[in-house]
């Protein structure tokens, strides 16, 4: 399933795809309810923090690729999560540009995000997303309302 947030794309690419049944498009900003389970969800946008809503709609075994974007130049890293169950893996896979991604974004988090972008070291070293309730401590990279990325590994 394609979500699109232009209202023209989406529908010329649910009219490509309808011969298509196992697959869809829809016109949508994305930050609504996304169904699932999804195996693969991959985002062509910069988003300061994960969607919960994104995360949810993984399938056991699943992987997302999301862009995570600051303020300089639509710069950031390519976030690549794994889930095992109730916990995610996750890791960078190398620095990217993409144009910020509507729906996805806010201030705080936009400058939360360009603070931790300063530190590529810890970037490197992105171990797991926590959901779980914790305190800021020294294994996190990057602290959100509801998630972590975390340098401490899974198991």
């Amino acid at each position: 399933r394609g979500l699109e947030i232009e209202v023209d794309l989406a529908n010329a690419a649910a009219d490509n795809l309808k011969d298509w049944p196992q697959a869809s498009a829809a016109a949508t900003d994305g930050s609504a309810d996304v169904d699932g389970p999804y195996d693969v969800v991959v985002a062509f946008a910069g988003a300061t923090a994960p969607r919960i809503e994104w995360l949810n709609a993984l399938a056991d075994g699943g992987r997302m690729l999301l862009p995570m974007t600051g303020s300089r130049e639509w710069g950031g890293f390519m976030l690549k999560v794994e889930r095992e169950g109730n916990q995610f893996a996750a890791s960078s896979a190398g620095w990217v540009g993409f144009y910020p991604c509507a729906g996805a974004r806010s201030a705080d988090a936009e400058e939360a995000l360009t603070k931790a972008l300063a530190d590529p070291l810890g970037q490197r070293e992105i171990k797991s997303l926590r959901r779980d309730a914790h305190d800021k401590d020294d294994t996190c990279w990057l602290h959100g309302a509801g998630w972590c990325l975390s340098k401490r590994a899974l198991h």
